[in-house]
């Protein structure tokens, strides 16, 4: 399998898997708000300085709100050390204000195409948690730039 074959896919359609998911993981690119990046360019920046096979994350969602598939969801992502065997990585472009994290980081259509990207994938995935970048134990970042509120207010609305 490809687990790149739909690098930059627009809209990408949601599909069930073998592989057992329990966790979608929130990120951000740490860039600053408008930045114009795309999957494209996290795939070249995940090759190139990290080394790594492709995109780490499963889905990306630009400053204008499109969402762009990165990794095939039935591949284990690069995103979460020690959580990818069991999770999908969504990374907001953005984030960052004058190199400073900050939650007005983000469009409002980002935060409304994050919105329906969760619930589409909780519905394919019940069990699942969300959890921002920095939740998970021994993450040490402002990753994904989203204050405890933002995140809690977050999971309220998708559930």
């Amino acid at each position: 399998m490809d687990c790149f074959a739909e690098l930059g896919n627009v809209y990408p359609t949601i599909k069930n898997t073998e592989r057992k998911i329990d966790l979608l993981v929130v990120h951000c690119s740490a860039t600053e708000y408008g930045a114009e990046f795309l999957a494209q360019d996290i795939d070249e920046w995940h090759r190139v300085d990290n080394g790594w096979s492709g995109c780490g994350y499963h889905y990306v969602i630009t400053a204008h709100g499109t969402i762009q598939k990165c990794r095939n969801d039935e591949c284990e992502g690069a995103h979460a050390k020690g959580f990818n065997e069991h999770s999908l990585g969504i990374c907001l472009i953005g984030g960052m204000r004058n190199g400073v994290a900050t939650n007005d980081g983000y469009s409002k259509e980002q935060y409304v195409a994050l919105y329906n990207l969760l619930k589409k994938l909780l519905a394919h995935h019940p069990d699942s948690q969300i959890k921002g970048h920095r939740e998970l134990e021994g993450v040490n970042k402002a990753c994904p730039c989203l204050s405890d509120q933002y995140l809690d207010l977050l999971r309220d609305l998708v559930v």
